[in-house]
């Protein structure tokens, strides 16, 4: 079972808020530094659902391409696809 840290409750609030959580941007990517992959997952998601507005978190989010872990890679690049739209 995975416990959700603050973080991971943050991400999967803006992620509902979508576009108009633009504002935390900057947070969303200082969670795609987190050590565990649950928190970077849920922070690449949320910055998708922001959208271009998350336009500032690209560079971070093709690191995590190269991530260990393969859900991580998966989100980054969804979100890095929902972004560019």
């Amino acid at each position: 079972m995975t416990i959700l840290r603050p973080v991971a409750f943050a991400a999967l609030a803006l992620a509902g808020i979508g576009p108009d959580a633009g504002p935390a941007v900057p947070a969303l990517i200082e969670g795609l530094k987190d050590a565990r992959p649950f928190q970077r997952r849920k922070c690449a998601a949320a910055l998708g659902q922001i959208g271009p507005s998350a336009a500032a978190a690209v560079p971070r989010l093709k690191e995590l391409l190269e991530d260990k872990d393969p859900e991580v890679k998966k989100q980054a690049a969804e979100a890095l696809r929902l972004i560019k739209k």
